[in-house]
């Protein structure tokens, strides 16, 4: 979480939460999770204006059952992440242990042609 930042609605951020316990749940073999960042996760402005190109994605740990911790990036829109842990979990290192929001330019990736999905309603654009 952003230093300083406090949720306005907790049981809106537990909706997202819970999402994320369920994925976990139904994947037990899994320790990293990538998913659209959800807008509800942190207060509005909190992460500034999205650069042209690009898309914020939440990148979810889990420690232990119960416990998770999570990072949230912004990435070219030609490199989203593969759902495979090992992926996730060398992008995750790369936020460093205090998670939090980093952004990363496209000489980190190598295009794959893959674009975001549509991530629907309720995700920040």
């Amino acid at each position: 979480m952003l230093p300083g930042w406090r949720i306005a609605n907790a049981r809106t951020l537990e909706k997202v939460m819970h999402r994320d316990r369920k994925w976990f749940a139904q994947s037990p073999g899994r320790s990293y999770r990538a998913r659209p960042f959800d807008a509800r996760e942190l207060p509005a402005g909190a992460l500034g204006a999205l650069p042209h190109g690009h898309a914020r994605w939440t990148l979810v740990r889990q420690i232990m059952e119960g416990i998770r911790l999570r990072a949230f990036i912004c990435i070219p829109v030609v490199a989203a992440p593969a759902d495979r842990d090992e992926s996730i979990r060398i992008l995750f290192e790369k936020c460093g242990p205090a998670a939090g929001y980093h952004e990363f330019s496209i000489k980190h990736f190598r295009p794959t042609g893959q674009t975001v999905p549509n991530t629907g309603a309720g995700f920040a654009q």
